[in-house]
């Protein structure tokens, strides 16, 4: 095992380097093209209202990031309220699941205490409740492999029909199914509830889509 220290540790370093490249690739001239124009409508608004200075603008741009960065929303007169008793459950669950999507967070001091306390507590929990589901299905995959093997089924098939049967299964209940509830519900395209899926399941959480907001 010590041996194979250094050679995984290679691996993964070139494997981070890898994805880095690819997704400096990918998304670095979305970000450049995002900036320019960004930049390019700070000029038109100017433009556009001559009495505003660029620091005035500034100001303006720093109290709307400021009450983004709370969870205020910053279009619309209609404010999506963050801390309602749903979107609570959801940041409870997105702590004990170690997801942490990143949209909400608490800002207060007694806030961020208990959400150590929360997470310390609840994390153990849910780490066991996921055991205690692994036995579940566990002992659902023995008693299907002892039927098989009862039927004559050759126990190197039956091991390969029932890992087939679980994995199609959790394909289907975790990444197949739920883009389909999700462009229903939120509007997203199938790749983009697929992509959410995904990062949810994988513990993830970007928090660049979340379901239930605005």
């Amino acid at each position: 095992m010590a041996d194979k220290g250094p050679f995984l540790t290679s691996c993964i370093i070139f494997y981070l380097s890898i994805g880095a490249a690819i997704f400096q690739i990918l998304e670095e001239p979305n970000w450049e093209s995002a900036r320019s124009k960004y930049l390019l409508q700070k000029e038109d608004i100017l433009k556009k209202y001559p009495c505003l200075m660029k620091e005035d603008l500034d100001e303006i741009l720093k109290v709307v990031s400021d009450a983004a960065g709370q969870g205020v929303s910053i279009t619309g007169n209609k404010h999506h309220h963050m801390w309602d008793w749903g979107n609570s459950v959801i940041f409870a669950a997105t702590i004990v699941t170690t997801i942490g999507y990143g949209n909400v967070a608490p800002k207060t001091k007694g806030g961020r205490v208990f959400c150590i306390l929360y997470g310390l507590c609840g994390i153990p929990l849910c780490l066991v409740w996921i055991s205690t589901l692994g036995s579940f299905f566990g002992d659902r995959a023995k008693r299907l492999s002892q039927v098989l093997i009862r039927r004559g089924v050759p126990v190197k098939r039956v091991q390969l029909i029932c890992t087939a049967i679980f994995l199609l299964w959790g394909l289907f209940v975790h990444l197949v199914f739920p883009p389909l509830v999700f462009r229903s519900v939120e509007g997203w395209s199938y790749l983009e509830g697929l992509y959410f899926s995904f990062i949810t399941l994988t513990t993830v959480g970007f928090g660049d889509y979340v379901a239930g907001t605005v």
